[in-house]
């Protein structure tokens, strides 16, 4: 295969940050001519790849949003056809393959598909922030600014959560929030689309009319995940599959295709399978009380943070039972070691960084209680707890070198928001560290 189809996603970011900085038209092909005016907002969360663009395509502009992809079907692969926040892309850009125009079904616009060219006098840039270093420090002066950059992408989240919280209910946000989380990092996108094929209204209306096991609930959302049937199944693999068939009617979606789960070197604590487990059977521990109900009562009472961490760590300390000891999937055993807990520390403390805490947050400001939101804010920035992100350690190689001024959780909550506004934008002379940018090559 061509070394060109086999690029990354990111060197798409980067040809057209470079057309856009460079002002020059692309040539699409012989009849097709781009000129990018505003280079619009990177993003590197859920949704488009490039947001609030403007672009003049064959002496029409254009304002929206545009999505990079390696190929053609990707479009359709990632389910971005069905899926609303993609509504508004205008461009699709992939670095290789055909170039027929894809179609969203809910809007029902086709949108133009085009190879990005490599730019002539262009060659790959290394991550911007691999090559800088300090200019000056100041241990209190930087110490705030990460503070204030952690807590701005709080902020993000807490602003996401209100917006949902004036159309849904608090039972609903959360577990779409939770949904995503479990997803995290490969497979964020069909957890949220599977929290939309099984809501939480359905399991409520369930639950209120008859008692079920664990399993029929386990069963229902294998099944909505496409994971059913299973070649060659065990016993547990057959009750699943009978018990999807029989609850099946009642459901009003269609299952997820199989395809949207990336399953490729998932070690076992993350693989679907065993994180749906987890949700299920956490979710019949408390019941018939509701979880976040119980999480709502313990900030209530305002604990002093390390209690208040404890408690919240005991939360989801949940012993694995029964299959799952040594399954991590369907009809695959653990060979070697058996599962102990539902939950590890550290991905208990990734649920509470970006589902608990936001949304106990958008919640104590619609009430007007803003004493209560900062007290859940302080408890952001004290956890302590030794977590990572690969791609930090990897594009940010200084890293250890504010490693001291904060707790870990924060911190990278605070390198996460300098990558996402100032290292990929290359708006390195307005760090809010004080960085250098050195052997700034490109353009």
């Amino acid at each position: 295969m061509d070394n060109f189809l086999k690029m990354q996603e990111d060197e798409l970011y980067q040809y057209w940050h470079y057309y856009a900085l460079s002002g020059q038209e692309v040539k699409l092909d012989d009849n097709h001519c781009l000129r990018i005016l505003s280079e619009g907002e990177s993003n590197r969360q859920r949704g488009p790849d490039i947001q609030f663009a403007k672009f003049n395509l064959d002496g029409i502009v254009y304002q929206g949003d545009v999505e990079f992809h390696i190929s053609n079907s990707d479009w359709y692969r990632h389910s971005h056809h069905l899926d609303r926040i993609y509504t508004n892309v205008l461009l699709h850009l992939v670095a290789g393959g055909t170039q027929q125009s894809v179609k969203h079904e809910l809007s029902g616009c086709r949108i133009p598909t085009f190879i990005l060219p490599k730019p002539c006098k262009f060659y790959f840039r290394t991550h911007p922030a691999q090559s800088c270093h300090i200019s000056q420090i100041n241990n209190s002066e930087t110490k705030n600014a990460l503070s204030t950059m952690a807590l701005k992408r709080l902020e993000f989240k807490v602003l996401r959560c209100r917006s949902s919280l004036e159309y849904q209910q608090l039972e609903s946000v959360f577990y779409k929030l939770f949904f995503s989380a479990l997803g995290f990092p490969n497979n964020k996108s069909p957890f949220q689309m599977l929290s939309q094929k099984i809501e939480m209204s359905f399991i409520q209306q369930l639950l209120s009319n008859r008692w079920y096991e664990p399993s029929t609930l386990l069963a229902l959302y294998f099944g909505q995940s496409g994971f059913l049937p299973v070649k060659n199944p065990d016993v547990t693999c057959d009750f699943f599959e009978k018990e999807y068939k029989k609850y099946y009617p009642y459901l009003s979606a269609a299952p997820l295709a199989t395809e949207n789960w990336n399953l490729h070197l998932v070690r076992a604590h993350n693989h679907p399978h065993f994180r749906l487990a987890a949700w299920v059977y956490t979710f019949y521990y408390y019941y018939p009380q509701s979880l976040f109900m119980i999480i709502i009562k313990i900030f209530s009472e305002r604990p002093s943070f390390p209690v208040l961490k404890t408690q919240l760590l005991e939360l989801f300390h949940i012993k694995v039972n029964g299959y799952w000891k040594d399954h991590y999937a369907l009809n695959k055993q653990r060979r070697y070691i058996q599962n102990k807990y539902y939950w590890g520390n550290l991905r208990i403390i990734e649920i509470i960084l970006n589902v608990i805490l936001p949304l106990m947050i958008a919640q104590a400001e619609l009430r007007g209680s803003h004493g209560f939101s900062e007290y859940i804010r302080r408890f952001f920035l004290w956890i302590p707890a030794g977590i990572s992100y690969n791609k930090i350690r990897r594009n940010m190689p200084w890293y250890i070198e504010y490693k001291s001024l904060l707790p870990e959780p924060a911190l990278f909550q605070a390198y996460l928001y300098l990558d996402e506004n100032y290292c990929q934008k290359y708006r390195c002379t307005e760090c809010p560290l004080n960085r250098v940018q050195v052997n700034h090559n490109g353009i």
